[in-house]
């Protein structure tokens, strides 16, 4: 058995350095025997964060149910913190670790359907952002008094890099309880419910309870000289707490600010159902970087201003906080419905920046909603696919937010139903309630829901770098009188159809746009100006 394993070691360093430059990828993202035996159920993380010395240290009893006989199990932790020692059944496990990865050897073989546990120890460095959130880590401020202000972001760099986790986003635990150990005159705000505070001399320790399905990148924990104030949001049968944490300086502006939410979350709750996690209450946490979307704490880093950081997308902008806006929206596009592999990451950011469309027409009315669609033409970048390689930990491209709702956009163009498109999303987070989904199912969903077969569509703007391109001539008609319109998409699948409309001297002429060349006659003597209406999907005009 021992062989077998130094084997199975041999075979994943070779296999991964030939294929992936970073090495550890295919290892934290793969679908491989020793991640998938077990499923976790729940995470009880206990850590003691030195914020002089900038280390970490604790423990993480990891919870999972068996689902194939194994004695082996793979679980991730950063190669630059340290594992102390793991226990199983109160016994010592031996273990081995591969680039972030490690593998514990269970003392015997467990079976299909045991509930079991097993705690890791550990301790290191906190690893220190270098562009948060993006590139993460922790970020470590101070408040106007000078007291230390810290935040943890780690969507694409991982929770492993400051805790011992399972890497694999198809695989949420059930619930979460998490323990920080802080200085006594600081508070740590997490996810969930605030169970309690323990006085433990100079430092104290703050219990928070998770009780829904997370994605361990949300585990989060803001550490400040936070003030306390609250709210509650009621909208016929629904009711729960909000909870705002901002630092003293900033309390007027921030009871200003927060005014935004309630009818963000009207807004919201009638566009795509119930806040998915009433039970452990809404919170804006302030924190030391721009912002993020950890499950029922979000990260508000906007500097209680409107826009986005005193930049603006619109004229609209200037009527909302983007922060507010954006990362609440994720609790249901992307906390709520969740990617099963960052190659489906475009579900988390595209529905949710189409989010703040559909907000902008209820709170501000259609009239705002073609310039803000306009920036997102003018952002996406085109240059690869939205969806990448599967299992690869890639981060994909920026074209997941904008092109990614620019897609969405398309789709309700082709739609013409407003209550059928919006229902589908409504159903969509229905059915897809606290799981994981991937983009080949969730496009099969939105076939069935909306009865008619888009995946041409879906195809395009997910799997292609470049949006379709329309390729045309205005050429005098061989008649002699007006004018041939010639036609087509290029770079696009055999049925691929979009329609547009073409406008010709004020002129509005609506045509079926296939891959297949086709001419048009246009019955005008001269044409002085020809243009193409833009809101009718998201396509390139190929001017000759």
């Amino acid at each position: 058995m021992k062989f077998y394993y130094i084997f199975c070691c041999l075979f994943y360093f070779f296999s991964v350095a030939a294929q992936n430059p970073t090495q550890s990828d295919s290892l934290l993202a793969g679908v491989h025997f020793e991640h998938t035996c077990y499923d976790v159920t729940h995470y009880d993380l206990s850590v003691k964060l030195d914020i002089e010395n900038r280390t970490i240290s604790g423990n993480n009893i990891i919870s999972y149910s068996v689902t194939a006989n194994n004695n082996r199990i793979q679980l991730d932790l950063s190669h630059h913190l340290e594992i102390d020692s793991i226990l199983f059944e109160g016994k010592q496990c031996k273990f081995t670790r591969l680039f972030d990865s490690f593998f514990i050897h269970l003392p015997r073989e467990t079976t299909i359907g045991e509930h079991l546990n097993v705690t890791v120890f550990y301790h290191g460095d906190m690893l220190v952002a270098k562009n948060p959130p993006w590139d993460g880590g922790f970020i470590f401020s101070k408040d106007s008094s000078g007291k230390p202000f810290i935040g943890i972001a780690c969507q694409e760099i991982g929770a492993s890099t400051w805790w011992p986790t399972k890497e694999l986003l198809s695989d949420k635990c059930d619930s979460a309880d998490m323990y920080f150990e802080i200085p006594a005159n600081l508070k740590a705000i997490s996810n969930g419910q605030f169970i309690q505070r323990e006085e433990k001399g100079a430092t104290a320790i703050y219990h928070w309870k998770v009780s829904y399905p997370i994605n361990n990148y949300n585990i989060s924990v803001t550490i400040g000289d936070f003030v306390h104030f609250t709210d509650a949001y009621r909208f016929k049968k629904t009711a729960y707490p909000l909870d705002y944490y901002v630092l003293p300086e900033n309390l007027v502006k921030a009871k200003k600010q927060f005014k935004q939410v309630k009818p963000l979350l009207k807004a919201y709750e009638q566009l795509f159902g119930p806040y998915p996690f009433a039970r452990d209450g809404y919170k804006l946490v302030e924190a030391p970087y721009a912002g993020m979307e950890h499950q029922s704490a979000v990260a508000y880093g906007n500097k209680y201003e409107n826009g986005y950081l005193g930049r603006y997308f619109s004229a609209v902008s200037k009527k909302f906080d983007f922060i507010i806006i954006h990362e609440s929206g994720h609790e249901y596009w992307g906390n709520n419905v969740c990617m099963s592999d960052r190659s489906d990451m475009w579900i988390h950011e595209g529905f949710d920046t189409y989010s703040e469309l559909l907000y902008i027409e209820k709170i501000f009315g259609k009239k705002y909603c073609d310039d803000y669609v306009a920036y997102w033409r003018a952002s996406a970048k085109n240059s690869e696919a939205i969806v990448n390689e599967r299992y690869s930990n890639e981060i994909p491209t920026s074209d997941i937010y904008y092109k990614g709702a620019l897609l969405l956009h398309t789709i309700r163009y082709l739609v013409n139903d407003d209550k059928l498109f919006l229902g589908c999303l409504k159903a969509i987070q229905t059915e897809f309630s606290l799981k994981t989904v991937d983009t080949p199912t969730l496009i099969q969903f939105m076939n069935n829901y909306l009865k008619k077969d888009y995946t041409a569509i879906f195809n395009q703007y997910l799997y292609n770098a470049s949006p379709p391109i329309l390729n045309f001539t205005l050429t005098p008609s061989k008649t002699g009188k007006g004018y041939d319109f010639t036609y087509k998409w290029d770079g696009v699948e055999d049925d691929f159809i979009l329609p547009i409309t073409a406008i010709f001297n004020k002129k509005k002429v609506r045509v079926e746009v296939t891959s297949k060349l086709q001419t048009l006659y246009i019955p005008l003597k001269s044409i002085t100006h020809y243009d193409f209406d833009l809101t009718d999907g998201y396509f390139i005009v190929k001017y000759e």
